[in-house]
This record gives C-alpha cells, sequence and structure tokens, in this order.
C-alpha cells in the first residue's frame, strides 16, 4: 500500500530562543504503527522533519480540540535518515510533554489511535550532547521495502524495555548456570556463572554512574551531567568558566562546600558572563556552602527536581535564582540563601501555583 502525505499548513513548528535548528518540512497520515512488545495500531500521524539532528527536551502539542492528558500518544524519533525509530518516554499535563530524558531527532512523529489535528508544535531544545549515531549506516531491522517504496508497517523500538529485557534474560540464564554448578552430574560453570553476574552488575551500574571532582577547575565549555549519573565537588573547589559556557545537570549535582572550605563557581575572566547552573528534567540534587557570581542566572531550574541549597551566595548575577518549572509532587528546601549585587531579580518562582 502506498501512501500520499499532505503539507500540513497549519501547523506552525515554533522554537524556543534556544532551539538548535531548523524544521525543513512537516507529513500528516495514517500508517500501522508497531512498537516492540505491543499490539500493532493504525495511528494516525504527523511527522516533522528537521535540517539538522536537534536535541530536544519538552514539547508543547497543540490540538483543534484541547488535550486532556488522558490521550494515547506515541513519540516516536530517529537520527537516520531511514528506519530507526525508537520511543520517547514522557510525562505530561495536557498540551505539555516533557521526555524524561533529551532525545536527539532528524524526525520526529506525533502518533495516536484517533486523528488529533495537530496545529502547532513548539520544540523546546537542549545541549546535551549526542551519541555518535552509528546505527544508521546499518539496515533498519524488519525495514522492508518494495519498488522503491517503504513498506506499511513503521516500526520503532523501545530501549527501556530492550534492556530490561536483556537484565532479565541475563539474570534467567545466570540462575540456570548456577542450578547446573549445583548439579552433581554436572561439571561446575562457575566460570559462566561469574560472567554473567558482573554483566547483570554492569547493566544495573550503568544508571549509577558516580564523578567526583576536586580542586580548581577550568571550564572552557558545557559540563553536561547526563541522565543516571551523579557529579560530586569536593569542598574547597573552585570553578572559572568561560564567558557564555555553563553547567547542565539531567543526572544529580551535589556541591559539597562546607564553612571552611566553600565551593566557588565564577567567570574565568572579569566581565565575562558565563551561564549558570541549569537543572533540565533532574534527579535530586544538593548545593552546601556555595557561591556563585557572574553568571547569567545564577541557579535556574528548567524542570525536574529543584534541588536543596543550604548556605548558597549568589553574588553580582544578572538574575539570582529562578525555578521555571519543576516536579508538581517535589520539594525544595533554601536554607541560609543569600542573593546580593544581582542586576534584576533574586530568588523567583516562574512556574504555576
Amino acid at each position: 500500500m502506498v501512501f500520499k502525505y499532505s503539507i500540513l499548513l497549519l501547523l506552525l513548528l515554533q522554537y524556543t530562543r534556544e532551539s538548535l535548528g531548523l524544521f525543513l518540512r512537516v507529513e500528516t497520515g495514517h500508517q500501522n504503527i508497531a512498537i516492540d512488545g505491543r499490539d500493532v495500531y493504525y495511528g494516525h500521524y504527523t511527522k516533522i522533519h528537521f535540517h539538522n539532528v536537534t536535541c530536544i527536551d519538552a514539547l508543547d502539542i497543540h490540538c483543534l480540540k484541547e488535550l486532556t492528558g488522558a490521550e494515547e500518544i506515541d513519540l516516536l524519533y530517529t537520527e537516520c535518515q531511514k528506519g530507526h525509530w525508537k520511543v520517547a518516554h514522557y510525562t505530561n499535563a495536557k498540551h505539555h510533554f516533557r521526555l524524561k530524558e533529551p532525545i536527539h531527532a532528524l524526525r520526529l512523529l506525533i502518533s495516536s489511535r484517533r486523528e488529533l489535528s495537530v496545529i502547532d508544535a513548539q520544540v523546546q531544545s537542549c545541549s546535551y550532547p549526542p551519541a555518535p549515531p552509528s546505527e544508521c549506516h546499518r539496515a533498519a531491522r524488519n525495514h522492508n521495502h518494495r519498488h522503491g517504496k517503504s513498506g506499511s508497517i513503521l516500526r520503532a523500538v523501545d530501549p527501556y524495555s530492550q534492556l530490561e529485557a536483556e537484565m532479565e534474560a541475563e539474570i534467567e540464564a545466570g540462575a540456570r548456570a548456577l542450578a547446573r554448578a549445583l548439579t552433581p552430574s554436572t561439571p561446575p560453570v562457575t566460570t559462566r556463572s561469574r560472567r554473567v553476574r558482573r554483566d547483570v552488575e554492569d547493566i544495573t551500574k550503568q544508571d549509577q554512574d558516580v564523578q567526583v571532582m576536586h580542586g580548581d577547575q577550568e571550564i572552557t565549555e558545557d559540563k553536561v551531567v547526563p541522565v543516571g549519573s551523579q557529579l560530586d565537588v569536593a569542598a574547597g573547589s573552585k570553578w572559572k568558566f568561560r564567558k557564555g559556557v555553563g553547567l547542565v545537570v539531567y543526572g544529580s549535582l551535589n556541591l559539597k562546600g562546607n564553612t571552611n572550605q566553600p565551593i566557588i563557581f565564577e567567570p574565568s575572566t572579569k566581565n565575562a558572563r558565563w551561564r549558570g547552573i541549569e537543572f533540565r528534567n533532574s534527579s535530586e540534587s544538593s548545593l552546601t556552602h556555595v557561591n556563585i557570581t557572574g553568571a547569567d542566572v545564577a541557579v535556574s531550574v528548567k524542570s525536574g527536581t529543584s534541588p536543596d541549597m543550604d548556605h548558597v551566595v549568589v553574588d553580582g548575577n544578572v538574575y539570582g535564582v529562578q525555578i521555571s518549572d519543576m516536579d508538581s509532587s517535589s520539594t525544595t528546601h533554601l536554607k541560609s540563601v543569600v542573593s546580593v549585587n544581582n542586576e534584576k531579580t533574586g530568588i523567583e518562582y516562574l512556574g504555576k501555583v
């Protein structure tokens, strides 16, 4: 079956001022959608093509009929020109979709079992560094072609379900190996058992990567704490940031200063503003005995969990502390937070009340 796509003229794809790319074109249509581990369904979709691979951590989807948040919507993306679709997991409140971790997309597809009539999509970009799209040169799994036209099923993988399946398979294999080792009639296979156990530990530790940094640092480009990672900065550390550079947190950040050895974040040269600390879809973090100066925004919470702050001084920035959005189920604790000599505001909450 050959599908004809029409350009959705009403859809105005917009970007925030932080956007990294521009859209190339937009298509609408309907097609069978097959996501690993789910039943195939007939989906109505809006497909957005970007000029370049673009980092996305949130988007707003507006339809002719306002979304309630109860709709079943799949967000699929790929970094490749053809195939290799993946599932993007999200949490949403009506039209606002916040991704659980940033994605890098050359194409983005919004799909649902019922027609959504998308009229506007606003993409919030990010600066999380992409992994090399090494899979693009390989043929997509189950990607059929006929006379140059793609098959009637769009297939997508779910990275989360794949990891869970791999872990379950490894654990099951380890249990079988251990059972064989304990059976008298079977020679011990302790080597296999140890290897499986180590592999399972490696898989689980991928979400527990902890980095500890000490002493003085010259930060010449964005320092990023990835999803699932934790960065601890030791007491007495002094970081100097180049102009326009920032610390972007998608995981967890712990600045562990103390009364005698505070942590200092400042620009590398006088009057050259650095960007500040940005929390984006981050997990629990803490800032203790920290002095932040010379930033555009000393501490900004874009989404996720707001950090706890104890004895934090924000001095001589454009803005002090800005909380734009945070999980409704989370709370933040501010203790002895001092905001002085900032050009515009000290501490402000810009989210919904």
